[in-house]
């Protein structure tokens, strides 16, 4: 059911996700080749908190509504319930999709749920490092930041000759060195 779903537009993706909540993630084939960013990411403890605020909001606001305006309370209860669902469908992709590297194609598939995807060739990174202040290349074109408030802790720098349209992609995970170490090799 999941790979149907990871078809779909990135919006209907996360709102199914978040429905069916209790689908477990695909185990990889070889899990040396997929690196989590959910585990040591902050902006998981911040969007938890998001579920407990729509939560309460959802409560609160159905409430009001009750009194003041009735016919408006469906409606409201329909849109709280689908932000806590979305919010929910993105903590579920952030665990579904994790950073892949395909030794064989010798490319990187970056991800940060279903929303931004990036195939990045072996051929096209200059360099790993760590991220610069990612607070300065939020203002920046040409950086990808896959974190919300957290700061990253890896950068691929791709080649200014790249086809990519994208400079470099900053992003969190869980074990930074173990990604760096599996790719030295492998680059040219």
């Amino acid at each position: 059911m999941y790979e149907t779903i990871s078809k779909l537009h990135p919006t209907i993706s996360t709102l199914l996700l978040g429905l069916f909540f209790w689908i477990k993630p695909k185990q990889p084939s070889d899990p040396k080749t997929n690196y989590s960013y959910y585990d040591d990411n902050q902006d998981v403890g911040l969007m938890k908190a998001m579920i407990l605020a729509s939560l309460l909001e959802i409560v609160a606001v159905h409430i009001l509504l009750i009194f003041l305006k009735p016919s408006w309370s469906l409606p409201a209860f329909i849109l709280g319930f689908l932000g806590l669902v979305y919010v929910v469908g993105i903590i579920k992709s952030w665990k579904h999709n994790p950073v892949e590297v395909d030794f064989s194609n010798r490319i990187i598939r970056t991800r940060w749920g279903f929303s931004n995807q990036h195939i990045i060739p072996f051929e096209a990174i200059s360099s790993i490092t760590k991220p610069k202040d990612s607070r300065e290349l939020r203002r920046e074109k040409g950086y990808v930041i896959n974190v919300f408030l957290a700061e990253p802790n890896i950068a691929i720098n791709l080649d200014e000759n790249s086809s990519l349209p994208v400079k470099s992609i900053h992003m969190i995970l869980d074990q930074p060195k173990d990604f760096h170490l599996a790719l030295r090799n492998h680059l040219t």
